[in-house]
C-alpha cells in the first residue's frame, strides 16, 4: 500500500534530515532552491509525515526535499492554474470517501488527492469517480512558443527539438529524473508506448532533469538500457525548463508537428493516460 510506503520514507527522511540543518519559518518562505515552502500547509496536508517527524518546519522541509517531492507532495497550496489542471471527471470528494486510508494520510485537498490518484491510486486499481477510471482530457491546441530549442542527447550530440516535432504527428515529452522512483518505474512502459505509437506516426522523448551532470547522464543511460527504453532522451536545459514548466516529476506534455503544446500536462506516472491521450489526439 502506497500510504504505508510513504510513512517508511518519512522515517528515512528523518535520519537524513539530521545532517541537513535548515531554518524555515511557519509562514510561506522562498527557499534557496527557489521552492516556496509553507510548513503549516505541508503539515496539514501530510499528517503521516507529522506523525513520524513532528511539526518542526525545518524537518518538514527536509522531508519534502528528500522524499516528499518525489512522492508528488506539494510544498505549498496549489495555484489556480494547478487546480484547473485536475480533470473534470476526477471526483475528489468521492475519492476521499471511498478510500479513507488515503484521506487519513493526506487530508481532503483536491489537488493532493488527484496527485495520489495519478501516482499510486490508478496503479492500485482505485477509481477516480463513481463511474470508474478518469479519462484523458484533450484540450484545444495552445500556441505556446513554437519550440525551436536546441539541446543535447545523452551522448553529447546536439539535437533541435523542432526536427523531432516536425517528424511526428504528436510527440510526448516526458520530464523525469534519475532520483525519481515513479520515473524509473515507468521507463519500460514508456519504451513500449514509443514502439507502439511509432507505427501511428507518434513518438516519446525524455527530458532529463539531472542531465546537466555527467553522473546524471551516465546513470540515465544505465537505467534506460536496463529497462529496454530505447526512445530518445535529452538534457533538460534551463530554457526548456521554462517552456515545459513543472514543479514535479514525472510530468508529460504532448506537442504537435508545429511545436504547439496540446492540452494540459499529465502529472505523475500514468501509462494508461499517455495511451488514452495519444488515441484521443489521433482521433481528432
Amino acid at each position: 500500500m502506497a500510504v504505508k510506503k510513504w510513512l517508511l520514507s518519512a522515517m528515512m527522511a528523518a535520519m537524513i534530515a539530521a545532517a541537513l540543518p535548515v531554518s524555515v519559518q511557519a509562514a510561506p518562505e522562498t527557499m534557496p532552491d527557489g521552492t516556496v515552502f509553507d510548513a503549516d500547509y505541508y503539515a496539514q496536508q501530510n499528517p503521516d509525515v507529522v506523525a513520524a517527524l513532528g511539526a518542526d518546519p525545518g524537518m518538514l522541509y527536509q522531508h519534502y526535499v528528500v522524499a516528499g517531492k518525489t512522492e508528488g507532495r506539494l510544498p505549498c497550496a496549489p495555484t489556480g492554474a494547478a487546480m484547473a489542471a485536475i480533470p473534470a471527471d476526477f471526483d475528489a470528494a468521492f475519492y476521499a470517501a471511498a478510500y479513507p486510508d488515503v484521506a487519513a494520510a493526506l487530508g481532503s485537498d483536491p489537488w493532493t488527492l488527484y496527485q495520489h490518484y495519478v501516482n499510486y491510486g490508478r496503479i492500485e486499481g482505485r477509481l477516480g469517480n463513481a463511474g470508474g477510471m478518469v479519462q484523458a482530457q484533450v484540450q484545444p491546441v495552445v500556441n505556446y512558443t513554437g519550440m525551436t530549442y536546441v539541446t543535447k542527447d545523452m551522448n553529447g550530440n546536439q539535437v533541435a527539438l523542432k526536427d523531432i516535432f516536425s517528424s511526428h504527428k504528436y510527440t510526448m515529452v516526458n520530464i523525469w529524473a534519475t532520483w525519481c522512483g515513479p520515473c524509473r518505474g515507468e521507463l519500460d512502459e514508456l519504451g513500449e508506448i514509443n514502439r507502439e505509437y511509432q507505427a501511428k506516426g507518434c513518438a516519446v522523448i525524455g527530458l532529463l532533469d539531472d542531465g546537466n551532470t555527467s553522473s546524471g547522464r551516465s546513470t540515465a543511460k544505465k537505467l534506460l538500457s536496463a529497462a529496454g527504453a530505447d526512445y530518445m532522451n535529452l538534457v533538460l536545459t534551463n530554457e526548456l525548463g521554462r517552456a515545459f514548466w513543472t514543479d514535479c516529476v514525472p510530468t508529460s506534455f504532448f506537442v504537435d508537428q508545429t511545436g504547439n503544446i496540446v492540452g494540459e500536462p499529465i502529472y505523475g506516472a500514468a501509462p494508461y493516460e499517455y495511451r488514452a491521450t495519444f488515441d484521443a489526439l489521433l482521433r481528432q
